[in-house]
């Protein structure tokens, strides 16, 4: 969440109304409005105040973390492809999605889970369209590989290998057998979301469908793609079940 959604997050939490928080920061009613906004915000000097009324820590207040979730990936994956392709063909927007994965990459260097993702759609997408587009930056892609070769978690590490060496290392299976039920659903979700924004429906069963409109639905993409897109979110949901 951004620091305005977590403000109106809070606020509304404690039943406090944006012109107690004023009141109590010395700033107009406006300045609070506009900070949840986005449009606006605090003062430095206001966070460690703001935070204590929000009953948070200013990390909290900040939405400082080490890694984005597998919720949050998976909301980059969808949003960040159709917000490029305005629903087109994955190979006509391969090289801005690759680009803005790059610079989420850099933001988070060390997530794992967010590198498998983007490594993962770009490998679907260029086998589905036939582009061979991957050859063009197969370079950074042999770089994120041999990163994920050496992860703790045996999944990836395998995941990685397969990238490294060529061979099948099996990374799904060994998925199935090493995270927990909730961990598993997921990266499951996730997952079917990278196959939905690269135009793989076709190899989805309809409980996969109906599992990734429930994880996009309990996540909030759909609201945001329909927005993108000028859509409600049940043409939204139509559209990806058309598809297939």
């Amino acid at each position: 969440m951004t620091i305005g959604e977590i403000i109106r997050t809070k606020r509304k939490a404690l039943s406090l109304t944006q012109e107690q928080i004023a009141s109590h920061l010395g700033v107009s009613a406006s300045a609070v409005y506009k900070w949840e906004k986005g449009a606006s915000y605090p003062e430095i000097t206001l966070l460690a105040p703001l935070a204590r009324l929000l009953k948070i820590d200013i990390n909290a207040l900040m939405s400082f973390q080490d890694e984005p979730n597998e919720a949050e990936i998976t909301k980059f994956i969808v949003n960040g492809y159709l917000e490029a392709s305005r629903l087109k063909d994955f190979s006509d927007v391969y090289d801005d999605f690759f680009n803005k994965s790059m610079d989420k990459i850099r933001e988070f260097p060390n997530c794992e889970m967010l590198i498998f993702a983007v490594l993962y759609i770009c490998d679907i997408g260029d086998y589905l369209t036939g582009s061979d587009k991957q050859t063009h930056y197969q370079e950074t892609f042999d770089k994120l590989y041999q990163q994920l070769s050496t992860s703790k978690k045996e999944w990836i590490k395998a995941f990685g290998l397969e990238g490294v060496t060529g061979e099948d290392q099996h990374w799904e299976a060994v998925l199935e057998r090493t995270e927990n039920e909730k961990a598993l659903t997921e990266y499951r979700v996730m997952m079917l979301a990278c196959n939905a924004a690269a135009g793989n429906l076709k190899s989805l069963t309809d409980n996969d469908k109906d599992s990734l409109i429930a994880g996009l639905f309990t996540w909030g993409v759909l609201s945001n793609l329909a927005r993108i897109n000028g859509l409600t979110k049940e043409e939204l949901k139509q559209g990806f079940l058309k598809k297939s």
